[in-house]
């Protein structure tokens, strides 16, 4: 009976955990150079059938933080137990210094109750890009690649000017 209670306890604390959801907030890197990207998740744990909504953000999230590319939930777990969301925002910063992610607001939606999740804010050091030491000052941007052309690129200009010669010699002969 001891075993039978101490089990039943420990389930219902298992599922009491997931009836209210939480949120955890990750970056993949606490420092990054300028234009360089790092990725910020957002990790949702509630019950199943539960649905998470992140706010329509626009391309930057204020400080000079912006987003690269859309964000994206992925679904870690969905089973009888609970629901397990991420939400991937990647990022990137093309100011120097330290420069603050804000928190951010999810919504999530469950039961017929609306849950609003605050994230905590955090920080992220932007760094210049190291110098060239040899040459004293940033280097300067490559010059395109020389490339030949090839015979795919030249046939319908050959095609083309054979087509006029027979044009040609075909109304001079008529």
């Amino acid at each position: 009976m001891r075993y039978c209670l101490l089990l039943l306890g420990f389930l219902f604390s298992v599922t009491h955990s997931f009836a209210q959801p939480i949120v955890v907030k990750r970056l993949s890197r606490d420092s990054v150079e300028v234009g360089d990207s790092a990725l910020l998740t957002f990790r949702v744990l509630t019950s199943k059938g539960a649905e998470i909504y992140l706010p329509d953000m626009q391309d930057t999230l204020g400080g000079g933080i912006e987003l690269y590319a859309p964000p994206y939930l992925d679904t870690v777990q969905y089973d009888d137990q609970a629901y397990i969301g991420e939400w991937h925002l990647p990022i990137v910063s093309y100011d120097t210094g330290w420069r603050a992610i804000p928190g951010i607001p999810l919504l999530v939606m469950y039961s017929g109750r609306v849950d609003t999740l605050q994230t905590d804010p955090t920080m992220l050091y932007v760094s210049y890009v190291p110098l060239d030491e040899s040459v004293g000052e940033l280097a300067d941007i490559r010059a395109p690649e020389s490339q030949s052309i090839t015979l795919r690129e030249l046939l319908p200009w050959i095609l083309g000017a054979l087509g006029l010669v027979l044009l040609a010699l075909g109304v001079y002969f008529w």
